[in-house]
């Protein structure tokens, strides 16, 4: 059978403001009897496409299983009119909600599901937040630390990020040796140099009394241990009925936040349909303490 009678696709600009926001609109051929439509995200360096036509893939299997989706543009990237500018505790909710009420309108989908890699998982949450039909916000590992004092950035952090400008030195920051002796530094401190992102935590717990918020890391993901400390820090806050929101899936024996192998790649594009389309997951569900 031919892949692409399972799903037709629109490219559309959508108002923005001042601007216009590029997206894709990938749709089952035919009708829908799917009540959900998912707006996928990427971090602030890919366009929509995602590594390797990530979203592509994801939004087509999608569609095969029924469901719509729009993949899209962040204002000032790819073809997006605008100027970006990447602030962490500032994500491009406006953007996501745009793709996401353009979704709605176009396939008329009554629920939403914001998914999303790295920054992006900013982003997906802060819209989950704000938009009332959001139902779930699934994040692959985000980055949910900054610094304590805004103005100082530690100089380990500011050597980590010049260095992963180029892939030589993503390699070399990635090795066990060098993460091990950048903790033993952070744990010199007295005070830790960074604390979990007040925003992100802000909008997570609001979004908690209504909606489910799913975590998908891979076993190695340098991140895990960031998410543990942002569920130990955030679950005081949260009635059990919220505390039961929160589904943590960890899959073994990969790192799939960098999308190095087209099987981490392939992992990212399963991953996604199942947590859409209820499919068992490939890794292991664990308590949302992991």
């Amino acid at each position: 059978m031919d892949d692409r009678l399972s799903y037709e696709e629109f490219p559309v600009f959508i108002p923005h403001g001042e601007d216009h926001l590029f997206g894709i609109v990938c749709a089952p051929a035919g009708a829908s009897e799917s009540d959900m439509g998912v707006v996928l995200l990427t971090g602030g360096n890919y366009t929509r496409s995602h590594r390797n036509r990530m979203w592509v893939k994801a939004a087509r299997a999608l569609a095969g299983a029924g469901v719509p989706s729009i993949r899209v543009d962040y204002h000032g990237i790819g073809d997006s009119t605008g100027r970006a500018r990447f602030e962490m505790e500032d994500p491009f909710d406006d953007d996501a909600l745009a793709a996401a009420d353009f979704l709605v309108a176009a396939t008329g989908v009554s629920e939403l599901t914001f998914l999303a890699t790295c920054f992006g998982g900013r982003t997906a949450m802060a819209a989950g937040a704000r938009h009332p039909r959001a139902r779930t916000v699934t994040i692959f590992p985000v980055p949910l630390l900054i610094p304590r004092d805004r103005s100082h950035v530690p100089l380990r952090t500011k050597v980590k990020l010049r260095l992963r400008k180029w892939e030589w030195g993503k390699q070399f920051v990635s090795r066990p040796g060098v993460r091990r002796a950048r903790k033993a530094a952070a744990a010199r401190r007295t005070v830790p140099a960074t604390v979990v992102s007040p925003r992100f935590k802000r909008d997570m717990a609001s979004f908690l009394q209504r909606g489910e918020v799913r975590f998908i890391y891979g076993e190695r993901s340098p991140a895990l241990i960031d998410l543990r400390r942002l569920l130990a820090e955030i679950e005081p806050r949260l009635s059990g009925e919220q505390r039961d929101r929160i589904a943590v899936t960890v899959l073994p024996d990969c790192e799939p936040e960098n999308f190095r192998t087209l099987e981490d790649q392939d992992l990212v594009v399963t991953q996604t349909v199942a947590s859409v389309t209820g499919a068992p997951p490939a890794g292991d569900q664990v308590p949302a303490r992991v």
